[in-house]
């Protein structure tokens, strides 16, 4: 999700000046169907380019969004897995460990499912915690209470992001997203309706083959799907899927909440590069806080 300058809402026009319809949402699938890839992470960005996502899993903060959602369900877990700040290293290598293991069916060599994936932007100012992102600079606190609606303590969160990014201990990739955002939606990803297998295909985000047009996109089904191997790669007492879940889920929807309210929600189920069905309800709208 996009940064919020001085932490409030996307610097963008709202949503009603120039709001999709279903015709529009289809076009924009059609152009951008791509093999889904599990060999990195990226948030739901609209501002990744095809050439930087590459058919990458879209959560929110990439890496860092799941690795919050690990350390929220731990620090619940009974008995809790993480108590302080001094538990983030064994977070960060359990994370690690587990990725490889949850990614290894899909043949991602071992180097790359240990990299962690994170973006930044030019309006990112890390020594001030505004990282960049907007995902992380929310849960690190890029506004007073925010861990009130995150559940989330924001110090743990920053020193957590500081770990990752400063350590010199973690290989991790920061993807550097250019322009301003311009996104029309946000694009809920799907696989085949009532199929249990991992999802086969995914969206780029910016269409750079018609329109040109960006919309948030979160592989939904992917990401569900993602933190369950996790949870079954870390085999710890009470992070089971769902924990994991709704940790990812809490932080997801509060976010969308506060960056992008009012913006409208579609389901894409993809079942092939030429068979999908675009759910578009106007009534949808990501709701506010």
């Amino acid at each position: 999700m996009p940064e919020a300058p001085h932490g409030g809402r996307i610097n963008m026009p709202p949503p009603m000046d120039m709001p999709p319809t279903r015709e529009s949402i289809t076009a924009f699938v059609r152009n951008n169907i791509v093999d889904a890839k599990y060999n990195r992470l990226v948030c739901g960005d609209g501002r990744y380019r095809p050439d930087q996502s590459m058919g990458a899993l879209h959560m929110f903060g990439g890496d860092m969004g799941a690795l919050a959602a690990f350390w929220r369900a731990g620090k619940k877990a009974d008995p809790p897995h993480f108590n302080s700040i001094t538990d983030i290293e064994r977070c960060v290598v359990e994370y690690q460990d587990a990725k490889v293991k949850a990614l290894s069916d899909f043949g991602v060599p071992e180097t790359e499912a240990r990299r962690l994936y994170l973006h930044t932007d030019g309006h990112g100012d890390e020594a001030n915690g505004k990282y960049g992102c907007g995902h992380m600079t929310h849960l690190s606190g890029g506004v007073l209470a925010d861990k009130d609606y995150y559940d989330t303590d924001d110090a743990e969160m920053r020193a957590l992001f500081q770990y990752v990014t400063t350590s010199g201990k973690v290989d991790h990739e920061k993807t550097l997203l250019n322009g301003s955002h311009a996104e029309r939606s946000v694009i809920y990803v799907h696989g085949e309706s009532g199929s249990k297998e991992m999802p086969k295909f995914t969206l780029n985000s910016t269409d750079t083959k018609g329109s040109g047009e960006m919309h948030f996109v979160v592989d939904y089904d992917r990401t569900m799907g993602y933190l369950n191997r996790l949870s079954t790669a870390l085999h710890i007492k009470g992070i089971t899927a769902e924990a994991l879940q709704q940790s990812y889920q809490k932080h997801e929807l509060t976010t969308a909440r506060k960056l992008a309210s009012g913006y409208q929600v579609v389901d894409v189920y993809i079942t092939d590069r030429n068979n999908f069905e675009v759910v578009f309800d106007e009534t949808q709208k990501i709701p506010s806080l």
